[in-house]
């Protein structure tokens, strides 16, 4: 092999990082606080995809970017909605809350 000649393309050193952490915002969902990784796992994800598209002879690991990039973006979503919801509860206990003091 000639010094000109690439080399066989490795896996891109974040897919791994990606795919775990969307893994972990979705999985762990039920606690909440793990949904706050995936707006992480989103962007790491979208990252890689876009390395690997410039670099294709330089870099694998799409499959394991776009799963980590969808769970992130499941995560993300499923993050809006609750906190869409704590803010719909807030303002209904708030309007409860006046209604019951008089003001």
């Amino acid at each position: 092999m000639s010094p000109q000649e690439p080399g066989p393309a490795e896996r891109h050193p974040a897919a791994e990082r990606a795919y775990a952490t969307g893994l972990a915002s979705v999985v762990g969902g039920l606690l909440v606080v793990p949904l706050l990784l995936g707006p992480w796992a989103w962007y790491l994800g979208a990252g890689v995809l876009r390395d690997v598209e410039r670099e294709p002879g330089r870099w694998t690991g799409t499959r394991r970017a776009r799963a980590g990039a969808v769970l992130g973006a499941v995560a993300t979503t499923v993050l809006g909605l609750v906190v869409l919801t704590l803010v719909g509860w807030a303002a209904v206990e708030l309007v409860a809350l006046r209604r019951g003091t008089g003001y």
